[in-house]
């Protein structure tokens, strides 16, 4: 099975893809520090590290061999931060804002993902998003979005929650997944393959923490070190979140990344460490992030797609060609 990844991240879809026995032939993404990420994980996937604005998927299959319509699925996580559930919603719609270490415009760029839809013409696409999408006012952007696709496919709208795929976080997430007609007919639909919850202490089982990581771990010194502390485990305040090891951990976020910033939290009152934060986004124990420091790290985690859930639905994708 045949995929391109577009706005790829560190890589969190991509590894489910993998986990599925699938080959993951190019990815693009923006920020170069992600790309960097992305490379050392991914040696054998072509990365076009670029403005997906500038890039001509044409162009992109003819450098991998495929003509139009041969590709099997075409992956995506437009970023999409107006529809954030903690952001402004319609009222930050078309507006710049900071993207990792950049700045730009982010609410058109799934129309660039259906801009490669239209062009290459997969069997299958998975976009995936925040739950804000199909919440309020954002509903009637998500309608427009759908009458954008190509009227080929049979497309489903899944909300997700990484919980329920043996990641042992809460993570709702809505994946938007169409099927060419002449692959699916007019029955389209995907047997998604749950496994049980996990709890947060028991991923963390066999972890460790170094003096080293403890050290880089200690928030003490920070303004926000005295309410965390007074917070029970599984206790919020505002964005300021305590994880329950008997519990899976709340949904990571970018946020995580700032030092002191309001964000998710050890029940031990410290920051998760990078190893501690693979585990819990369902990231294989010897993904590395040599090439960037712990916080871009921590960013990356944040921003990934939970590999198990990607592996889920490429495993639904894969049966449905093996019975073509």
């Amino acid at each position: 099975m045949r995929v391109i990844s577009l706005f790829s991240g560190i890589g969190g879809s991509s590894e489910g893809y993998l986990a599925a026995g699938a080959d993951v032939l190019a990815s693009v993404e923006f920020l170069d520090y992600q790309a960097k990420v992305y490379r050392d994980n991914h040696p054998e996937t072509r990365l076009y590290e670029e403005d997906i604005r500038k890039l001509d998927p044409l162009e992109i299959i003819k450098d991998l061999g495929l003509k139009v319509g041969e590709l099997d699925v075409l992956d995506g996580s437009p970023p999409c931060s107006s529809f954030s559930v903690s952001g402004k919603g319609s009222k930050g719609w078309g507006k710049a804002k900071s993207y990792g270490n950049k700045t730009q415009v982010t609410d058109d760029l799934f129309f660039e993902y259906i801009r490669f839809v239209d062009a290459i013409r997969p069997k299958f696409f998975v976009a995936e998003n925040v739950k804000g999408l199909i919440l309020g006012n954002n509903k009637a952007y998500l309608s427009y979005i759908l009458k954008s696709f190509p009227k080929e496919y049979k497309i489903r709208i899944f909300l997700l929650n990484s919980k329920d795929f043996g990641v042992p976080q809460s993570r709702n997430r809505v994946f938007i997944i169409g099927g060419r007609k002449d692959i699916v007919g007019d029955n389209f639909d995907l047997v998604l393959k749950r496994r049980s919850p996990i709890t947060a202490g028991r991923a963390l089982d066999g972890i460790v923490a170094t003096p080293e990581e403890l050290a880089e771990a200690d928030i003490k010194k920070y303004s926000i070190y005295p309410k965390l502390k007074d917070l029970a485990m599984g206790e919020s305040a505002f964005n300021l979140v305590k994880a329950n090891p008997y519990r899976p951990s709340p949904t990571i976020t970018a946020t995580i990344g700032g030092k002191g910033s309001n964000a998710l939290h050890h029940w031990d009152n410290r920051r998760f460490t990078v190893r501690e934060l693979k585990r819990l986004q369902g990231l294989r124990d010897d993904f590395t992030f040599e090439s960037v420091d712990s916080n871009r790290a921590r960013e990356g985690i944040g921003r990934a797609v939970t590999p198990p859930v990607t592996e889920a639905i490429a495993n639904s994708i894969k049966e449905i060609l093996e019975n073509e």
